[in-house]
């Protein structure tokens, strides 16, 4: 008893003294034991992972075919991290491992056997937003195994193809590839500055993975999954949401010989559909105001005309010869005036609007001369709420695979862009929110297509919001067009993500709280007939404007 309170009233002093630093360590209070340890066997060793010690920057590691792990018949190794990989073991025998804090205790025994059992396939893996241009991968842990990569893409095409089992058949030109120790059963990927535009917070991409796994000469691969960034954070308040709404609604003509689909028959279904989104703007595509189409921009009007107002008077529209003639000499189709502008005047003010031509602003590019000049709308608008100026454009480019129309795309977006930049500058309005919505006519099968370009030039895809609504699905339903004409029964359900050519942009706002592809359905999930006007999904998206 004498001896326990003298060495206690010793320590006290050295304490008081403060001389710590030189207490015997036997007397200072051991670090805790992992709280857990994780094996996964493999061909001829183990791989550890245990639970990090705060404060610990070194480990130690035992492995002994017995559990009393006598002297002279266990390996030690030492670790800087919380993860260290065992090789030059013996197949099928069992192995016992510990782990320890450099200063700790020992935690619980573990055994494993290293075998060359297969990684086996993997299902269940998931991907979910994980900050600003990052993913969380999660997947169950695998049995057994040697190694483990992640590759990652902007497409689905290009992490997996059928019968490839192994990472080798990845193309890193078009993906990125991420080693994870096989212990593992998440990682947190981030975008590459590179692909971004595609697959970032802001990119009209999300993100897809496929996992390869490896022991020794066996390989197992996961499913494919996907998932989305988070989007960019909002700003401002609520006061400065306004809602955008885009729609290709089908031309009258080209729905013509369609049956059961002709503008007569369809076209209250378009006045129900807008009126179902609420949008305070409007962008509509494809809506002829050529009297040879029956004027159907003009009949919309009319139909919407106690909520809407269309941002350039009608009597602005016809097309005249001596305009066809001159655009034709130029070496165009023609001319086309189908991409319009409505607003609801109890919710934004018309300042300015007009129709411009997109060949004068394409910067002199090849251009197809079967194709017209396809005029595009734009406006400047102003929120009544807040009094915040904007400007907002619909627009349609050319269909088409060859190098000229996506030439010709690209080029109109650059000149749209620049367009818009001018208008804002001239005006004196600096860097108002500017809105771009239409149909591209592009999707992931063109990467380098304009919708990439407008985020490398600092727009954001409205389809990164906050909270979003069939974001994955098509918006433009043609999957079966040959048999239903781009009218299913009911949504095509693809296995990953549906095909998107519709697109709302923006820049300059505070950020997108909710988007919406729109696909009013019946209860038995048939498309509901009473909005369904097009071949395409009404796109909608509640926009910070600040």
């Amino acid at each position: 008893m004498l001896r326990r309170t003298l060495r206690t009233t010793v320590l006290a002093t050295v304490a008081a003294l403060g001389l710590v630093g030189l207490v015997p360590a036997a007397a200072q209070a051991a670090a805790p034991a992992p709280a857990s340890v994780v094996i996964v066997p493999g061909d001829r060793q183990l791989a550890v992972d245990w639970t990090a010690v705060k404060g610990a920057k070194k480990y130690t590691v035992q492995v002994s075919r017995s559990s009393s792990f006598p002297s002279g018949k266990t390996r030690t190794l030492s670790a800087s991290s919380s993860q260290l990989t065992v090789k030059s073991l013996t197949l099928r025998v069992r192995y016992w491992v510990r782990v320890k804090a450099a200063t700790g205790r020992w935690s619980a025994k573990h055994d494993a056997t290293p075998n060359t059992n297969s990684p086996r396939y993997k299902d269940s893996v998931k991907v979910t937003a994980a900050g600003q241009n990052k993913v969380k991968v999660s997947w169950p842990r695998y049995v057994a195994g040697t190694s483990l990569r992640v590759a990652a893409s902007w497409s689905n095409d290009n992490v997996y193809t059928s019968g490839k089992t192994t990472i080798s058949s990845v193309n890193t030109n078009k993906a990125w590839v991420t080693s994870v120790p096989i212990t593992r059963t998440s990682v947190v990927l981030t975008v590459p500055s590179a692909w971004r535009s595609l697959a970032g917070s802001r990119g009209t991409e999300p993100v897809f993975v496929h996992l390869y796994a490896r022991n020794g000469s066996r390989t197992a691969h996961s499913v494919t999954a996907f998932g989305y960034p988070s989007p960019p954070p909002l700003t401002g308040s609520s006061a400065d949401n306004v809602t955008f709404a885009t729609w290709n609604i089908a031309s009258s003509t080209a729905t013509a010989d369609i049956p059961g689909r002709s503008w007569d028959q369809r076209k209250r279904a378009v006045k129900n559909g807008i009126l179902h989104a609420g949008a305070s703007v409007l962008a509509v595509q494809e809506a002829a105001s050529s009297v040879s189409s029956g004027q159907q921009y003009q009949e919309l009007t009319r139909m919407l005309g106690s909520t809407y107002r269309s941002a350039v008077a009608t009597s602005a529209l016809p097309v005249t010869s001596a305009e066809i003639d001159a655009m034709k000499r130029k070496g165009t189709g023609g001319i086309s005036r189908s991409d319009h502008i409505l607003y609801k005047p109890a919710d934004v003010t018309r300042l300015a609007a007009g129709l411009q031509s997109t060949f004068a602003v394409s910067g002199g590019v090849r251009w197809d001369s079967s194709k017209y000049d396809r005029h595009f709308t734009w406006a400047l608008l102003q929120s009544r709420a807040t009094k915040q100026k904007f400007y907002v454009v619909s627009t349609h480019l050319e269909k088409g695979n060859s190098a000229t129309l996506q030439g010709m795309r690209k080029a109109a977006m650059k000149g749209i862009r620049e367009f818009l930049a001018t208008k804002s500058r001239v005006a004196g309005l600096g860097d108002v929110p500017l809105v771009v919505m239409g149909d591209l006519n592009s999707d992931s099968r063109w990467p380098n297509g304009p919708q990439e370009d407008m985020v490398q030039a600092g727009y954001a895809s409205a389809t990164q919001a906050v909270s979003t609504v069939q974001r994955a699905n098509t918006t433009s339903n043609s999957h079966n067009a040959s048999v239903d004409n781009g009218y299913p029964t009911r949504p095509y359900r693809y296995a990953y993500t549906g095909t998107r050519i519709d697109y709302i942009f923006v820049k300059n706002g505070g950020g997108v709280g909710r988007f919406v592809n729109q696909m009013v359905l019946t209860s038995s999930g048939a498309f509901d007939e009473r909005y369904r006007g097009s071949d395409h999904n009404l796109q909608w998206a509640r926009i910070r404007i600040s």
